[in-house]
């Protein structure tokens, strides 16, 4: 395995930061990290929720703060982190005018 630091892999590290830190090395800001599951040897899936109370409108840009609930789960494919393919999986959050 790739060494994060001398003697340490990437489950290492991650077992060794917070949530917080993991947050700022993905560079996703309005994000909550739920958890971080393994996936074979070489990836990492990152299950996390939205933390923004609103959004705007994509027709008309109205500002909307109802929370409807959630769509479908998606899975996007983040840049690696030492050798290891890492992906943020999140269902985004519905908002109504």
């Amino acid at each position: 395995m790739r060494s994060f630091a001398p003697g340490f892999n990437l489950v290492q590290v991650i077992n060794m930061i917070s949530n917080e830190q993991f947050k700022i090395l993905l560079g996703l800001p309005d994000i909550e990290i739920e958890r971080i599951e393994f996936e074979g040897k070489k990836t990492v899936n990152v299950f996390v929720v939205s933390t923004k109370d609103g959004g705007y409108c994509h027709c008309c840009g109205k500002p909307i703060d109802h929370f409807h609930g959630f769509g479908q789960e998606i899975r996007l494919r983040h840049l690696p982190i030492v050798g290891y393919k890492v992906y943020v999986v999140m269902a985004l959050p519905d908002f109504l005018e």
